[in-house]
């Protein structure tokens, strides 16, 4: 599922970076447990001193329940100029139970607080697994058991 840039509403920022898309490129995860993969592309409209690109993740009820960018990751983005185009990809584990899930976009200057485009809900997902079980994330676990007499 992806988004872009004509797509949604709820989007703030003083447009210094300008979020043209977000994408996850499977729209429905099996049983198997596939890593989501997670793409914000930009353009910068103005220079920009390493700016921060990061993603949300939150649950039907709207509940945040994860989130990285760049800054965290040590990956920085260096002095952009006019016209540049960047996309951060991101891949993670797919822990998360059966339901809808949104996405949050983000490109903020490197202080983290003044925001280029923030993008609220740019995509979504859903995850779909064999077993049900009634919280919001379901890593891997194995179990083991033993039986005595």
């Amino acid at each position: 599922v992806s988004s872009t840039a004509s797509a949604g509403k709820n989007r703030w920022g003083d447009g210094r970076v300008r979020i043209t898309s977000v994408s996850v490129h499977q729209q429905e995860y099996n049983p198997s447990g596939a890593d989501l993969q997670i793409e914000i592309k930009a353009t910068v409209k103005q220079p920009i001193d390493d700016p921060v690109v990061g993603f949300m993740i939150k649950n039907a009820a709207n509940e945040p329940l994860t989130g990285i960018n760049t800054k965290i990751q040590k990956q920085h983005l260096g002095q952009l100029r006019t016209g540049q185009k960047i996309e951060v990809t991101w891949t993670l584990l797919n822990i998360f139970s059966d339901g809808r899930y949104y996405i949050n976009a983000a490109v903020s200057h490197h202080n983290e607080i003044d925001q280029c485009d923030w993008w609220e809900d740019a995509a979504e997902f859903r995850v779909l697994k064999e077993n049900f079980v009634p919280f919001s994330i379901y890593p891997p676990i194995d179990v083991k058991v033993k039986k005595y007499p």
